[in-house]
C-alpha cells in the first residue's frame, strides 16, 4: 500500500468509499496532467 493510498484512507470511514475516492483522485490526476502535456499552451 502507497502513501496516497493511507492518506486517502485515513480521510474517510466507509472502505468502499476509500477505494472510490482514491481512484477518483487517481484519475482526475492522470486527467489533468494529459490535459497539461498534450494540449498546446493559449498564446495570449
Amino acid at each position: 500500500m502507497t502513501d496516497a493510498h493511507k492518506s486517502c484512507n485515513t480521510r474517510l470511514q466507509s472502505s468502499e468509499h476509500q477505494i472510490g475516492r482514491c481512484k477518483g483522485h487517481a484519475y482526475h490526476t492522470i486527467n489533468t496532467v494529459s490535459r497539461l502535456t498534450m494540449s498546446p499552451l493559449p498564446s495570449e
